[in-house]
């Protein structure tokens, strides 16, 4: 098999192509600017270009080679419908989408695989906690599965997901059928359940942690860490607010993740109210309409 692999610039596009270069027999075309420090190899084809460029990835599908695998976000001027299969994988989920490849005849053969998560750290989910079969026009999804959660307990460690787009959190209850925990990414939740870009300072009324989709959808996956069983942390701007964070402590979350400067204040602010405190001003803040009365709200519950 010829694969052409481009944005592939990062650690894991360094180690999947030392890996196939160790292990397989495969041919490899690779574009001259991401691996500028690459030893000549016999299996080895360096193509001129950048890898960011719409233009210079279409003309690397035009070659003579069997799969395009495309390890990075797609450049502007290309979409997902450009590509016929859609991952979100690791360093083993794309040996392992490789291998599937491999063994399946008519494969895709334009593949589109952000290489975001490494085992024992949070994987982004997608929408599906499933084995990816090899479908053409498959939605983006994760790479999660029995298999997967598997090999990481097999190295000691646990397997986790984030939580941060709004299918993950409806489906929490899915994805610990299969993870140990998940970590709620409350920055990106936000963004995507409120389709407003953290970035844009116009749109800052928006990227509000306390907004009631975000505080709903929080409360969503810590319901379901708390019928599994199972520990939901929240990570983020969220985790650092000490009037929200009681709030999250009352919802179910397990753990909270912030900056060395934000554990004083919120370490504070609950040592100084109790659970049923904490699940009083949950409740009135799930209950409020708008950020501004969430926020009232629990100031009167906890008397601050």
């Amino acid at each position: 098999m010829t694969i052409l692999i481009t944005g592939a610039d990062g650690y894991i596009g360094r180690a999947l192509v030392a890996r196939l270069l160790q292990t397989r027999t495969d041919r490899l075309v690779l574009l001259d600017r991401q691996f500028a420090n690459l030893q000549p190899h016999p299996r080895v084809q360096r193509l001129p270009g950048d890898f960011a460029a719409a233009d210079t990835l279409r003309q690397a599908m035009e070659q003579p080679i069997d799969l395009v695998f495309h390890l990075a976000s797609i450049p502007g001027g290309l979409a997902e419908r450009d590509f016929d299969l859609g991952l979100r994988v690791n360093l083993e989920g794309t040996i392992e989408l490789l291998e599937a490849v491999r063994r399946q005849g008519s494969a895709p053969r334009f593949v589109f695989a952000s290489t975001i998560g490494v085992f024992g750290v949070p994987m982004p989910a997608r929408t599906a906690a499933r084995d990816f079969d090899l479908q053409p026009r498959q939605p983006v999804h994760s790479l999660l599965s029995g298999r997967h959660s598997s090999k990481v307990r097999g190295r000691g460690l646990k397997p986790g997901v984030m939580v941060e787009i709004p299918s993950a959190a409806i489906l929490a209850y899915q994805l610990l059928e299969v993870v140990d925990f998940l970590s709620i990414g409350t920055n990106d939740l936000t963004q995507y359940t409120m389709a407003a870009d953290r970035m844009a300072t116009d749109l800052a009324h928006l990227t509000d942690a306390w907004q009631p989709a975000v505080l709903h959808l929080i409360a969503i996956t810590a319901e379901a860490g708390k019928r599994a069983g199972k520990p939901v942390g929240v990570c983020g701007e969220a985790a650092a607010d000490p009037l929200l964070a009681p709030v999250l402590v009352g919802m179910g979350i397990t753990s909270l993740s912030m900056a060395t400067a934000a554990v004083r204040p919120v370490g504070a602010r609950l040592g100084q109210v109790t659970m049923d405190a904490c699940e009083d001003a949950a409740e009135a803040a799930l209950a409020a309409g708008d950020p501004l009365a969430a926020r009232d709200a629990v100031r009167t519950v906890l008397g601050v």
